[in-house]
């Protein structure tokens, strides 16, 4: 390329009537130079952009809910269940024997104070002066001799003074030859009744609350 410029200035030199100057040709020559270098320039490519690269923001995974264990329940083997039955039913019969016991010590604090409200007579005094016990709570020690019923009954005192005792809740275990204590109330009449030969005997009386024997 640069030839054949030299050569169409050769020729443009030659082909006119004028001659051109040194300087001049060497302008052309540099003028043609910069031409041919730009012109052999390949064109600069734009820069393609390139794509930012778009971010899809990923699914956020869920947490998947593991299902819990249920806690199963521990059998109870059949020795452990009857020694806690045991042991609830020694806890039942500890309470029950508890309260027994409670009850035993108040009826006996209960009977050890009504028995205190009975006064011990003189078995000469009530047999001479029963009048003089009427109504009043008295106790007296004697033996029985004979079951007039299921509810009457005649006991010795002292040196074989007989009283009769009336004993409303009925009398039960008692045998001739029992010897007992009578608490009870002093009868205001004495008991009448016919002796063996037809005779009518009178003889103290006691309205008994209850008796002991022994």
């Amino acid at each position: 390329m640069r030839h054949a410029a030299i050569l169409a200035l050769a020729f443009l030199v030659a082909s006119c009537s004028t001659v051109p100057s040194q300087g001049a040709v060497q302008t052309a020559i540099a003028q043609t130079a910069v031409a041919q270098a730009t012109s052999t320039q390949p064109p600069s490519e734009t820069p393609t952009a390139i794509p930012t690269p778009t971010v899809t923001p990923t699914d956020t995974p869920t947490a998947t809910m593991l299902p819990t264990d249920t806690p199963t329940e521990t059998a109870v083997p059949p020795a452990t269940l009857t020694a806690i039955a045991r042991a609830d039913n020694m806890t039942a019969t500890a309470g029950a024997s508890i309260a027994t016991t409670t009850a035993i010590a108040e009826a006996r604090a209960g009977t050890a104070t009504e028995i205190a409200s009975y006064v011990s007579v003189d078995w000469r005094d009530f047999t001479t002066y029963p009048d003089n016990y009427a109504g009043k709570s008295i106790k007296i020690e004697g033996t029985v001799f004979n079951i007039i019923d299921n509810e009457t009954f005649q006991m010795w005192v002292g040196s074989s003074q007989p009283v009769v005792v009336l004993c409303a809740p009925g009398l039960s275990g008692l045998y001739a030859g029992s010897i007992v204590t009578v608490y009870g109330v002093g009868a205001a009449n004495e008991w009448c009744g016919t002796n063996a030969y037809g005779g009518t005997i009178c003889q103290p009386q006691i309205l008994a609350d209850f008796y002991v024997k022994g």
